[in-house]
């Protein structure tokens, strides 16, 4: 699969944060806090069966090793948001047993499965595919967690906008907690 640089620009009233060449209207931290809270049930879910506990990975190690490009700016600014993040997923947790641990389960099985999708007929996988299409990849798993969420007939209230950035940071959180690519060895 061929590498290929994609721009989005979302445009609001909101606080602008550059991602490299991805450019996200971020919402006030308030209101990111509430549509995480809102958003996280919704894909935890999706995951029915077992998953395990995130393990923490030196970031910058995890963002050479899966070679991410236009996402690296974002995932390294992320710390901004961290913080409200997993205060949120535990507050979550607190109301839905193991919504964190779903949450995170479900980006898991999306990034496989997406993965899975992307490679060349009769292609097993390889980490050398992965470092191909690392930001494609992403795109994908934040595309999918957005159309389920999307799909859930209770997001009358949220803006496309707001529910795409909701969901990037998740993934971010995600992907630092090595459930979307790969871990480094």
């Amino acid at each position: 699969m061929a590498t290929r640089e994609v721009k989005n620009a979302i445009h609001g009233d909101a606080n602008i944060q550059a991602g490299g060449d991805i450019n996200i209207a971020l919402p006030p931290q308030a209101r990111l806090a509430s549509i995480i809270a809102y958003v996280v049930p919704i894909l935890a879910q999706q995951m029915v069966g077992a998953v395990q506990s995130p393990t923490d990975v030196a970031i910058i190690a995890k963002l050479d090793h899966n070679s991410v490009r236009r996402y690296r700016q974002m995932v390294e600014e992320y710390a901004v948001y961290g913080g409200t993040v997993e205060r949120i997923l535990e507050e979550v947790d607190d109301s839905i047993p193991r919504a964190k641990t779903r949450t995170l389960g479900y980006f898991r099985e999306v990034y496989l499965r997406t993965v899975a999708k992307s490679l060349p007929a009769g292609e097993a996988f390889s980490l050398a595919h992965v470092r191909t299409c690392a930001d494609e990849l992403i795109d994908q798993v934040v595309s999918e967690a957005v159309s389920v969420v999307a799909d859930s007939n209770n997001t009358a209230e949220i803006s496309v906008e707001d529910l795409r950035v909701t969901v990037t940071t998740l993934t971010c959180y995600a992907f630092i907690a090595c459930k979307v690519l790969e871990k480094p060895t």
